[in-house]
């Protein structure tokens, strides 16, 4: 015996519309909430980026600050300060550094900040 169908009937005797039919309805707005719930989420990273930015180029215009100092209070003097042979590579990598500030890429902003650790590992203890 096989399986009938059966409508449902409103009191006027037209068919209900089908489960599938209603569910088309309910999807726009399903995904209306979730385009709204996206965009939010998005919209909240927004903040979180800045503040990564933020303390990254803190960290790193810190080293590059803390480098300059110890170089302009020296004076000419040698005290605390590599070998006059160390720091002719010193100059010869930062003029070597090619970056694009205008691209806004992260491979600068990481070579940057590889150069200024470069930096740091070449002074002297104590610096």
């Amino acid at each position: 015996m096989a399986a009938e169908k059966t409508i449902l009937k409103d009191a006027t005797g037209t068919p209900e519309p089908k489960p599938m039919q209603q569910k088309n309805k309910k999807k726009p707005v399903k995904r209306a909430v979730l385009a709204s719930e996206l965009a939010a989420e998005i919209q909240g990273l927004r903040p979180v980026l800045k503040d990564i930015i933020e303390i990254y180029k803190s960290r790193v215009d810190g080293q590059l600050a803390g480098l300059c100092e110890v170089f302009q209070e020296a004076g000419g003097a040698e005290n605390g300060l590599p070998p006059a042979k160390i720091e002719a590579r010193m100059i010869e990598a930062v003029r070597a550094l090619k970056v694009k500030p205008r691209k806004g890429r992260v491979k600068d902003l990481a070579r940057i900040e590889e150069l200024a650790n470069k930096l740091w590992a070449l002074m002297p203890p104590g610096q």
